[in-house]
């Protein structure tokens, strides 16, 4: 079987590469291509629209429609896999022998199926993700939204075990490598996140205010954005900039009395990379300790200072190049002790002598590449 040809099902279009999930495919993609194979793209679509883009990281793309509403829930299966397991996707994986990469649980539909029998198939998984559904419920307000991540949390649970299907899996963080490590032994394989950077760039002396950079939709990110206004912010005399999709109106709400605080909504991607360029401190505070953040990652290779929480920072080995307060108190007093400290090049060659070995997508790319080949 050659690992030359590979099929990667992905749970969304991967393009534009703007949020964790499909950044992490998207440089996943890009690695593999570069590192001579022949990439097959399956994209779910939900939303996004079809990319031109992607056949720059791909030979083929494929599209397929993800149905939505009550009709697809099932007893057994998540909504999110249940949903994806459209027809013509497995149609297609029949076409040949290559080996297939499935991101995430959401796109395993398919895992293990008789029709793929004797083809190499790795589970790419970016969080655990009934712990993740169980945290969203204790975060959701809306009742009706609650019982659903309550059920798809104990939905998810009870699925996990179709990674016993899995010839590999390729978690993306060392607290999660743990943790399936526990429950499917030693086809658990860590593969760091997929990543746009080459260097550590964080500019030498100081910025102007304090980051936070997320989806602002996504009900985590908002909750973690009102703590930092809540808890932290608006009580101290420095200024904070909450950037990101589609800021929810709570939060436009919470900031109105803090004139030093301010909401940027949707921004380009050009003002987004000069918000973490121009900021002294980079604040990431999280209460889902899942997976690896793509945002921590980018704040280390891109931002000055970062301080988080010890969630943020859980199972990722990346702590010790952080400032991490476990208490509003312990965080405000990071932000005053970090205000005024540059950002000086010793820093930056500590960070660079740690991520670049272990974020290296190219070595991280042929541990996949082994991966195929078993």
């Amino acid at each position: 079987m050659s690992a030359q040809r590979i099929h990667i099902v992905s749970f969304d279009v991967p393009y534009p590469a703007d949020y964790g999930g499909v950044i992490d495919i998207y440089f996943t993609c890009r690695a593999l291509t570069r590192l001579g194979a022949e990439v097959v793209l399956h994209c779910f679509q939900y939303g996004r629209p079809a990319r031109r883009e992607l056949l720059d990281i791909a030979s083929e793309v494929h599209y397929y429609d993800r149905p939505r509403g009550k009709g697809i829930l099932s007893r057994h299966m998540p909504y999110i896999t249940g949903s994806r397991a459209h027809p013509d996707l497995l149609a297609r994986l029949q076409q040949d022998q290559a080996p297939i990469l499935f991101e995430g649980l959401h796109t395993t539909a398919f895992l293990g199926h008789p029709l793929l029998a004797g083809r190499r198939q790795v589970v790419r998984m970016h969080n655990i993700e009934h712990d993740y559904y169980r945290e969203l419920a204790g975060q959701e307000s809306h009742p009706g939204k609650k019982i659903f991540y309550l059920l798809e949390s104990r939905r998810l649970r009870e699925y996990e075990s179709i990674l016993r299907k899995a010839d590999a899996i390729a978690a993306i963080s060392e607290g999660d490598a743990r943790s399936l490590h526990w429950r499917f032994g030693e086809r658990v394989v860590e593969v760091p996140g997929f990543h746009p950077y080459h260097e550590v760039s964080g500019p030498l002396g100081t910025g102007a205010y304090a980051f936070y950079h997320a989806n602002l939709s996504v009900i985590e990110n908002h909750r973690a954005a009102l703590w930092l206004v809540n808890e932290i912010f608006r009580d101290l005399d420095y200024p904070l900039v909450l950037a990101g999709r589609a800021p929810r109106k709570e939060l436009l709400r919470a900031v109105r009395s803090y004139p030093w605080i301010r909401v940027i909504g949707d921004p380009e991607q050009e003002e987004m990379d000069t918000l973490l360029r121009d900021a002294q401190m980079v604040v990431l505070p999280t209460f889902q300790a899942t997976g690896l953040k793509l945002k921590l990652l980018s704040s280390l290779f891109k931002g000055r200072h970062v301080i988080a929480n010890p969630g943020m920072v859980k199972g990722t080995g990346l702590g010790s190049l952080c400032a991490v307060g476990d208490t509003p108190e312990a965080f405000r007093r990071l932000v005053l002790e970090v205000q005024s400290t540059p950002f000086t090049r010793a820093i930056r060659e500590e960070r660079q002598g740690l991520l670049i070995p272990r974020f290296d997508n190219d070595s991280n790319g042929r541990k996949l590449l082994d991966l195929f080949m078993g």
